[in-house]
């Protein structure tokens, strides 16, 4: 946490002490085999990182030693975001030298992603790297888009006006229901009426009682 990850023992050894004072009791430095390995591991690193600039008119030789530092920062240096995404990056170019394009499309993927992780997912792409999709095929260069910051206001604002076209959707059904619910209860309840008017039997009132009695009495 004090150091690059990419100093000797001796080079943080002496770091430390200048600036903080004290002796590191880590294992890569109180392990003498895993310090000695690290320091070798650093110093293949450290080459390797000095040569690549000697190796574009090598585009092959430079992506390999490119590659080797992305494994080297992925089993070494705990994955660390800033060096793989200059690695990364490194490798990309040398694979678009080649016109190796989907090894190129794969770098500058997770070149970007790199460095997402450390300097905030709102980044945007800088000229520099927009140049180097802008090398590759049109075809491949469709994966890009999620990165580009007009594109992705574009999907925010697609996502909210079809937000509110759902919730305008979902209104309008809700009253399609409730009507059809009052058409329903209207019709039932009329439904009811009638067949309680068909089975109701007529009343007689008693004035019609006594008027027909007295028919009889007359007839007879």
């Amino acid at each position: 946490n004090y150091c690059v990850q990419t100093m000797t023992f001796e080079q943080r050894k002496k770091k430390l002490k200048i600036f903080w004072n004290f002796e590191c009791q880590c294992k890569w430095c109180v392990d003498d085999k895993i310090r000695a390995k690290m320091d070798e591991v650093i110093e293949e690193y450290d080459t390797l990182s000095a040569t690549l600039e000697t190796l574009m008119n090598k585009p092959l030789e430079g992506y390999k030693a490119a590659q080797k530092l992305v494994k080297i920062v992925e089993k070494y240096f705990s994955m660390n975001p800033y060096l793989l995404h200059q690695h990364c990056y490194d490798a990309a170019q040398f694979a678009l030298g080649l016109q190796r394009w989907n090894e190129a499309v794969y770098y500058l993927e997770a070149s970007f992603k790199q460095k997402q992780v450390s300097d905030g997912q709102d980044i945007a792409m800088d000229d520099e790297f927009k140049e180097k999709v802008n090398l590759l095929p049109p075809s491949f260069r469709t994966k890009f888009k999620k990165f580009d910051s007009k594109y992705k206001a574009k999907l925010v604002d697609r996502s909210k006006s079809g937000n509110a076209r759902n919730v305008a959707h979902n209104i309008d059904v809700d009253d399609v229901k409730l009507q059809t619910g009052n058409k329903d209860t209207s019709k039932s309840a009329a439904k009811s009426n009638k067949k309680h008017n068909h089975n109701a039997k007529p009343k007689t009132s008693k004035s019609n009682k006594n008027k027909n009695a007295k028919k009889k009495n007359n007839k007879k």
